[in-house]
């Protein structure tokens, strides 16, 4: 009878389909019209429910999002929730949710984002035709890019051979292979407040040699940004910023060995957050203040940036990091006025498909002070 019942049992397991897609949410007081947004583009996946699974861990929420996620939960057989002592980040929630998940690839999709349709069939069966531990799918966001367009201007299922750039734009928004994680105790930095662990984790997976897919053809991620990020808190402390400035610089010059990797990685965020502030900002904001951060930037310039990275950057950067390290704050602020002044405006001038591209022609006018 008994090797009746293990016959039975083995068969079912059997035939049980294994999950292919581990959808990992982080939740503290989120929006209920953002959950359900989420949820329904979730509903709509063209992969078979059995085939994969939610993954919800709520952050010690005080209002009755848990409540919500369990309602949600009773009519969705492959979704977990769970609850957790809040810890004020998101890299602890996270980290709980991927040992929870069983799926071969994991999706860190934020709570107020949603997913395309056709999503998870089409990354899963990229992911597995090319062996890949990590796949970018195409991301878009309503207020669009500023940097990170070109990575997805084609698929590309060798992209690693791009070299870092490959994982921009750095959000946690692709699809990990679980296994390779584990392997490798590729986690988010947990703590209280984490600046950029996104950034830390995304270099942790191509460091330890990630095979990484870049998804083009279909946009599979929709990130919604609605101004409600706990990063834009660390403006108020200065200090606190430039601190956590110097430790995303330091980790990247201690850990990333590859010099092409290193160098490429030392130029987009000295252009982005350290060169970034030293235009309009400069007329915006109190003397004190303005001291105070260009004294942190000058110090990390000397410090952490060899001076050969200025041949990376554009000319406008250039002047910026001479004028920078020169210490010469008043021809930053004069930069700054001018740039103010000046205004350029693109028109299209003809468009037209060549073969099976859409190609435009394009005019641009700059301005000064109204003059052309």
């Amino acid at each position: 009878m008994r090797n009746l019942k293990d016959r039975v049992l083995n068969s079912i397991k059997g035939n049980k389909k294994d999950i292919k897609i581990s959808v990992v949410v982080l939740t503290y007081n989120t929006e209920i019209e953002g959950l359900k947004n989420l949820m329904a583009s979730i509903d709509k996946q063209t992969m078979n429910k059995d085939e994969y699974e939610l993954v919800f861990v709520d952050d010690g929420s005080t209002t009755d999002t848990y409540e919500r996620l369990q309602e949600f939960a009773k009519a969705r057989s492959n979704m977990t929730v769970k609850q957790i002592e809040n810890s004020g980040w998101g890299s602890r929630p996270r980290n709980i949710a991927t040992q929870m998940a069983k799926g071969e690839y994991i999706l860190y999709l934020d709570h107020d984002d949603t997913v395309f349709p056709e999503a998870f069939e089409r990354v899963y069966n990229f992911g597995k035709e090319n062996n890949l531990d990590v796949v970018s799918g195409k991301e878009v966001r309503t207020n669009g890019w500023s940097w990170g367009w070109k990575q997805f201007s084609e698929n590309n299922p060798h992209a690693e051979e791009m070299g870092i750039e490959c994982l921009l734009p750095m959000t946690p928004h692709k699809f990990y292979k679980r296994e390779f994680l584990l392997e490798h105790d590729i986690t988010f930095d947990d703590g209280a407040r984490v600046l950029w662990e996104d950034v830390y984790f995304n270099s942790k997976a191509f460091i330890h040699g990630a095979k990484v897919g870049i998804l083009a053809d279909y946009p599979t991620y929709y990130w919604i940004a609605t101004g409600a990020n706990n990063s834009s808190s660390f403006g108020r402390d200065p200090h606190e910023k430039w601190n956590q400035i110097n430790k995303l610089f330091n980790f990247f010059k201690d850990n990333i060995k590859e010099q092409r990797d290193l160098d490429f990685m030392l130029t987009h965020w000295y252009r982005s957050r350290v060169l970034g502030i030293l235009g309009q900002w400069l007329l915006k904001n109190n003397n004190e203040r303005i001291d105070i951060e260009f004294n942190y930037a000058r110090k990390l310039a000397e410090e952490l940036i060899p001076a050969y990275i200025s041949d990376n950057l554009d000319k406008n950067n250039q002047v910026k990091d001479y004028f920078l390290r020169l210490g010469d704050l008043e021809s930053l602020k004069k930069l700054a006025q001018i740039d103010a002044g000046i205004t350029a405006l693109s028109y299209v001038d003809d468009a037209q498909f060549e073969e099976d591209k859409l190609v435009f022609k394009t005019v641009t006018k700059m301005t000064y002070e109204d003059k052309e």
